[in-house]
């Protein structure tokens, strides 16, 4: 399949507004409470299930392209907590990653992506509670083990000053899945047909 356009970083962050909005600047041009239920609802799934699930993601060409994936990836790391958003905004930051993941030759745009995934991870262990769900971090790094190696240090080194026992143990998760992903990846180039 040939890539998608560059266009539709564009859609991503007012498509995203629309779908958290859901309708509170209250009713306009005499729409009904169901109307406007519906239209958000219909944001929602063009949002989440279309463009961020786009089969292929752009390949970017220009400084332009990647200066707004940055913007739009600091946008969302900075409104992972904000309440009953959090699965639209991981559905975001998923898409992006799989973005930057596409042009990692690009190297401000994996260092930006690493420096918000560090700070994120940093905040959400220093304090004792946290409204994001551990399964978004667990997810990222399944999903992006290059980005997670990345973060790796950062994260084992803020494990004694954690605040919290259950986020530590979570970050202890995700250190888990990257070394099962190293340890299967190793024995993958060890067997004969990977060496054939």
């Amino acid at each position: 399949r040939p890539p998608s356009s560059p266009l539709v970083l564009a859609l991503l962050e007012p498509l995203l507004a629309l779908a958290v909005s859901g309708g509170s600047d209250g009713s306009a041009g005499g729409e009904s409470r169901e109307q406007r239920v519906d239209f958000f609802a219909k944001a929602s799934i063009v949002y989440a299930e279309r463009l961020c699930k786009l089969k292929t993601v752009p390949q970017l060409s220009s400084e332009e392209e990647e200066e707004k994936v940055a913007s739009s990836l600091k946008m969302l790391f900075a409104r992972m907590g904000a309440p009953h958003q959090g699965e639209l905004v991981a559905a975001g930051l998923f898409f992006l990653l799989r973005v930057i993941s596409a042009n990692r030759s690009r190297e401000g745009l994996v260092e930006e992506a690493t420096k918000q995934l560090r700070e994120s991870l940093l905040l959400w262990t220093s304090k004792k509670h946290s409204s994001i769900r551990p399964l978004v971090f667990q997810q990222l790094v399944q999903r992006h083990p290059w980005l997670g190696w990345r973060v790796a240090e950062s994260l084992a080194s803020s494990l004694p000053s954690s605040k919290s026992d259950f986020l530590a143990g979570a970050c202890m998760d995700i250190l888990l899945s990257l070394l099962r992903d190293q340890q299967a990846m190793t024995k993958e180039e060890n067997l004969p047909h990977a060496r054939a």
